[in-house]
């Protein structure tokens, strides 16, 4: 599925997208009618996902995982 198909899901309130080969994620908020809100995040940066009262820093969700520049 891209994107484009995963937002037009009318009950669907937040999206993420989190990079498997860097810290990065980017979160797709719901606003008002049809648009979204875009919200990039990186290293040092809490991820809030307001439609579930969750929130961790960004590295949290990185335990565990070998990430390419990690690689020996």
């Amino acid at each position: 599925m891209t994107v484009d198909q995963y937002l037009q899901w009318e009950s669907q309130q937040e999206h993420l997208l989190i990079d498997s080969d860097n810290i990065s994620v980017e979160r797709y908020s719901q606003g008002e009618g049809r648009m979204w809100l875009y919200y990039p995040y990186r290293v040092g940066d809490e991820i809030a996902l307001a439609s579930l009262g969750f929130d961790c820093p960004i590295e949290q969700l990185y335990d565990d995982v070998v990430l390419e520049t990690d690689a020996p």
